[in-house]
């Protein structure tokens, strides 16, 4: 029965693809592999015959336009600054590694089958990082595929995203449906929980031990009825 599945963050193909070169023991052979991922997005994974310690990962993503001024092109340049180089015709970034001067190769295979991820999360890093600076920035929509968008609405506090999803298959809207209801009943029962509990914290302070009548008076009496200094 079709349904909504949970992916995983990186690509394993692209991850295994990359594995295979980063980690040749021998002489590398030349490989050109177009993969293609969620969202519509694609992948050329390209090692040359005349230079086969070259790789080269091409990505198209295709809101990555959309977006590029938004924390897209910062991503890029925060996570894959060492690898950048001019992109092929028909993708949206061109990363160039080097196989030879990796200085971490698994930290290096695990960031490029992120790459999608992470391009993608510098929108987000882009608004969350604003707040956190006080920046004033502007609300901003991106389709992050055809049945869904995101919209970043800013304010001085707080960053709200909203994501408009558009379920066309029949089971993703029940289950949908049935996510949003759990959502409202526990919100409702967290409000009244946290009701509850201001009400008997306030009942608590409100609940002040009297004080012992008299003794102020007892106090002041004694004070007044010690005699005075003898002079000398």
């Amino acid at each position: 029965m079709p349904g909504m599945i949970l992916l995983e963050p990186g690509n394993r193909i692209l991850e295994e693809c990359v594995r295979s070169q980063v980690e040749a023991t021998g002489k590398r052979e030349a490989m050109d592999v177009r993969l293609f991922d969620f969202d519509d997005v694609s992948y050329r994974i390209v090692v040359d015959k005349s230079n086969t310690d070259l790789l080269k990962l091409s990505v198209n993503i295709p809101p990555f336009q959309h977006f590029k001024g938004h924390g897209g092109q910062a991503a890029v340049d925060k996570y894959y600054g060492e690898f950048k180089g001019p992109a092929e015709v028909g993708f949206d970034v061109t990363l160039h590694v080097n196989l030879t001067q990796l200085r971490d190769p698994a930290a290096a295979i695990h960031n490029l089958s992120l790459v999608k991820s992470k391009i993608t999360g510098g929108v987000f890093d882009h608004f969350f990082t604003a707040l956190m600076a006080d920046q004033k920035v502007e609300k901003f929509k991106f389709d992050l595929r055809g049945d869904t968008t995101i919209f970043m609405c800013p304010r001085p506090d707080r960053v709200t995203v909203v994501f408009e999803v558009n379920f066309q298959i029949k089971m993703d809207q029940v289950i949908a449906n049935v996510m949003l209801k759990e959502f409202v009943a526990a919100r409702f029962f967290f409000s009244f929980f946290l009701f509850l509990l201001t009400f008997f914290c306030l009942v608590r302070t409100s609940v002040v031990r009297p004080p012992v009548l008299g003794t102020p008076t007892r106090l002041r009496s004694s004070a007044s009825s010690a005699s005075p200094p003898t002079k000398v």
